[in-house]
């Protein structure tokens, strides 16, 4: 494609084709080069390509193509695991269905989220592809733990635990520092380097989940995001989920002043007991 175009086509396997629209482009630059693509697909595929939307539902995108799948799911974050189950699923339904049928896979904003699903499909078909050795580049945290959970179910390392989670506290420590003086953050739990948030009574949870912790700024009255996490709980065991600065998303960007070399993140968890 062109320069100045504003989009990635790349042809990541003969039949899996993944395109990717920069946060430049302007919607009717967009609207323009989707036309274009359609085209390009129909007189190379014919009948033979469907669509898999990574991004948000897409009305144009919807009417150009019949054959539109809308799975897509917020940016920087990690796909549920069932959601990223059934993209792979219909992956692999479509292309097994004819030799000659080529998928699309279509997403507006980073490269993250179709990273995420070639990675994840790799592992299910055995597709030889250089996405997997950089998605640890270009995705966050959570979404390279999601594939290597995805990968551990299909090699049976691992079986989801179909119990409810509760989570009585999230303990933080040390905390980060904020403020561009060096004072120290105000916390009211005493001359401790350390805080805790105790859920009373216990939160319960099943499935996927995240963690968010927001700095809050009075005086600009904004927040910013200092970290998070996801998780589903069918893949967690034990009381205790303890955490290192470089398993949290954000926490790796943008200031990195506001943490210490040593930071840690620990879940109390217990899990609901079912029979006797």
């Amino acid at each position: 494609m062109a320069d100045g175009s504003k989009f990635d086509l790349d042809y990541i396997t003969e039949r899996i084709i993944g395109i990717t629209f920069h946060y430049s482009c302007t919607e009717q630059m967009y609207q323009h080069n989707l036309h274009s693509i359609m085209q390009m697909l129909q007189s190379k595929h014919a009948d033979r390509y469907m669509v898999i939307n990574l991004s948000e539902h897409n009305d144009d995108l919807s009417r150009m193509n019949y054959r539109v799948v809308d799975l897509g799911w917020l940016e920087r974050q990690a796909p549920s695991l069932h959601l990223l189950c059934s993209v792979c699923k219909n992956m692999d339904n479509w292309l097994r269905a004819h030799s000659e049928n080529v998928l699309l896979l279509h997403c507006k904003g980073s490269k993250d989220r179709v990273g995420v699903v070639i990675s994840s499909y790799i592992q299910l078909s055995n597709v030889s592809t250089r996405y997997y050795s950089t998605i640890h580049i270009h995705c966050v945290c959570g979404c390279f733990r999601y594939v290597q959970v995805f990968g551990r179910l299909l090699t049976h390392q691992i079986r989801l635990n179909s119990s409810p989670l509760f989570i009585h506290c999230i303990n933080i420590h040390p905390i980060p520092d904020f403020h561009p003086t060096g004072d120290k953050n105000q916390v009211a739990v005493g001359q401790t380097d350390r805080v805790c948030f105790a859920l009373e009574p216990p939160q319960m949870l099943k499935g996927d989940f995240m963690i968010v912790c927001y700095h809050k700024n009075d005086s600009m009255r904004t927040h910013e995001t200092v970290f998070g996490v996801q998780f589903h709980t069918g893949t967690l065991c034990g009381d205790q989920l303890s955490l290192q600065k470089e398993d949290l998303d954000y926490a790796n960007k943008g200031t990195q002043s506001s943490f210490g070399q040593i930071f840690a993140l620990n879940v109390s968890q217990s899990f609901l007991k079912i029979g006797i």
